[in-house]
């Protein structure tokens, strides 16, 4: 039981500053207003952890409708809503929009507890989830560790629920992603967790949980470690939960046709983990439909071991998936597009699978994204190629203006012709990816040439 917090007064003084000099003019302002607050949870893990957070949430012991009556309606902003009545305030201070909730405590028990306001930072601190979000700092900088334990499992990397894993789970569900969350990120589960993790009905418990925060959640793994967050998820059979679709993968051979090095599985794996690079900006999004791109395999395997049709077929599963999971249109088109041509770029030997190609990046918002998926997929299948290794979009040098030039060195004004040089060109990058710009220049000065002779003849 918690008792008391325990003051840490050494070290961490880099840390401090730092906060300091980012969070002062929040501190001042409720100072001014006479709001007592604290920076809590995840910020002053990740800070001490050396990693600078953007995303910092405060919490206080005075209500909500003490805090607008306060600040008046100048600082509050509309998000607030009915919000306050749950004990969040967004408050507008300098431009940025601060999320503070009041101290709460639980006075029933289950999946949906009800709770009440409270001004003990003790009770609000024994209903968080894990010991190392169940840290406070003050407007002093003075950091307060409620458990005892926090800062030292912080160091140890030790994963531990604050009080009773069972109770800290059945309140809020989406914990055991976020504890998935944490593992994929180094820290190791208290034996607890991982009883709790193995012997609970977590299909059950995880169906009280919106399909957005689940995908969210998901999505934060991903983007973490791939290939040790996807593994943990289907070691504990939470994967098949989140996406049913993906139990089919388990176990099924692929390697008919010795055109893959893995099983379906680990193949999907690899080539999620080949398209995070934490030196991109990659979007987990494309991390997960570089997962599921061969999601139709199973269900398309023919008796001769070849899965035709399997990308169609994965586009519209794809496609359910993303429905599911609460995503965009704008992604699920993304998603279904994606996967309905993954295969696009491995066939790229006709200049009518080359044309195609062209026609699809002008569908796709970020054309990079079929060539990431294209090598993620190729460097997952053998382990051949660099995933990464072209992943960025060829760039075509050959414009209109460069078309100009070519047809007026040939003394044309035919500039009906740009369009299909410019096309010729692409054809020709596709087929050689590293030719250099006066090679091409060259080609297509000859194509020109050619187009100008059967003009002329006709």
């Amino acid at each position: 039981m918690i008792q008391n917090a325990m003051i840490i007064e050494k070290g961490h003084k880099n840390m401090k500053a730092k906060i300091k000099t980012r969070l002062q003019k929040y501190f001042d302002f409720f100072k001014k207003h006479e709001i007592e607050i604290y920076l809590v949870g995840g910020a002053i893990r990740d800070e001490l952890s050396g990693k600078q957070t953007k995303d910092f949430d405060f919490a206080t012991p005075d209500t909500p409708n003490e805090i607008i009556e306060r600040l008046g309606n100048e600082y509050i902003n509309p998000l607030t809503g009915n919000s306050s009545q749950f004990g969040t305030v967004f408050i507008n201070i300098d431009g940025d929009t601060i999320e503070v909730t009041t101290f709460r405590k639980d006075i029933t028990r289950g999946r949906r507890p009800e709770t009440m306001f409270t001004r003990d930072l003790m009770t609000d601190a024994a209903r968080r989830d894990f010991t190392i979000n169940c840290m406070y700092m003050n407007e002093t900088m003075i950091l307060l560790d409620p458990t005892k334990l926090g800062e030292i499992d912080l160091k140890t990397k030790t994963l531990r629920p604050v009080g009773v894993a069972f109770s800290r789970f059945i309140e809020d569900p989406l914990r055991v992603l976020r504890a998935i969350r944490f593992m994929t990120m180094g820290f190791k589960a208290t034996f607890e967790i991982i009883t709790f993790l193995k012997t609970t009905n977590l299909d059950v418990l995880l169906k009280n949980i919106s399909r957005e925060r689940i995908r969210d959640e998901l999505l934060k793994i991903l983007s973490i470690d791939p290939r040790k967050g996807l593994k943990l998820l289907k070691k504990y059979k939470i994967l098949e939960i989140i996406i049913p679709e993906v139990k089919q993968m388990y176990g099924f051979n692929q390697n008919v046709l010795e055109h893959h090095k893995w099983g379906l599985f680990n193949h999907s794996v690899l080539t999620a983990e080949a398209i995070h690079d934490p030196s991109f900006e990659i979007d987990p999004e494309l991390i997960l439909i570089g997962f599921l791109h061969d999601i139709g395999k199973p269900t398309t395997m023919k008796a001769e071991g070849n899965y035709h049709e399997h990308d169609s077929v994965g586009a519209v599963m794809i496609d359910r998936i993303f429905s599911c999971l609460k995503f965009s249109n704008k992604s699920r088109n993304r998603a279904r597009l994606l996967v309905r041509h993954h295969m696009r770029l491995h066939n790229n030997s006709e200049n009518s699978n080359i044309l195609k190609t062209l026609h699809l990046l002008k569908k796709l918002d970020d054309p990079d994204d079929i060539f990431i998926l294209y090598h993620a997929d190729l460097w997952a299948s053998r382990f051949e190629e660099n995933p990464l290794k072209y992943s960025i979009t060829p760039n075509n040098p050959i414009d209109g203006h460069v078309c100009i030039d070519i047809l007026k060195s040939l003394n044309s004004e035919h500039y009906e012709l740009i369009g299909e040089m410019i096309e010729k060109a692409w054809m020709i990058i596709f087929k050689n990816i590293k030719i250099t710009k006066t090679n091409l220049i060259i080609r297509i000065e000859n194509f020109a040439r050619s187009k100008l002779s059967s003009v002329l003849n006709d």
